[in-house]
């Protein structure tokens, strides 16, 4: 960047600095996961009594859609359209700043020190 403007570089970052870095293009979920007006119609429709067949024709979706997001968010008795929304969020880090400080992507067997071939017994 500093070379395209005919800059030093450290002029660069002090002015990005300066004036609040760059803007990050805001995060938009696929299409393909549930929405959040989805995840209230799921919530009034488990308090109704609705079968999680009876959603997905509804909302147009699969009915294994409906039941898995209705499991994973603590089942027909606890289920909170708020809570499923805020747990659908990001599963990994979204920067690579952000992989120095969480390991989500070692493998397990790293851990026990065993390869996979190892684990079979193949050495």
């Amino acid at each position: 960047m500093g070379r395209a403007l005919g800059a030093p570089m450290h002029h660069v970052r002090r002015f990005l600095h300066q004036s609040g870095g760059v803007r990050q293009a805001t995060q938009q979920r696929s299409t393909r996961h549930l929405t959040g007006s989805e995840r209230e119609e799921i919530s009034r429709g488990i308090a109704v009594g609705e079968s999680a067949r009876q959603l997905a024709r509804r909302l147009g979706r699969s009915p294994s859609t409906i039941s898995r997001e209705i499991a994973r968010n603590g089942g027909r008795a606890r289920y909170r359209a708020a809570s499923a929304d805020a747990a659908a969020g990001p599963s990994r880090p979204s920067s690579p700043n952000d992989l120095l400080s969480v390991r989500w992507w070692r493998p397990s067997w790293h851990i026990t020190r065993r390869t996979p071939a190892r684990s079979v017994g193949r050495w």
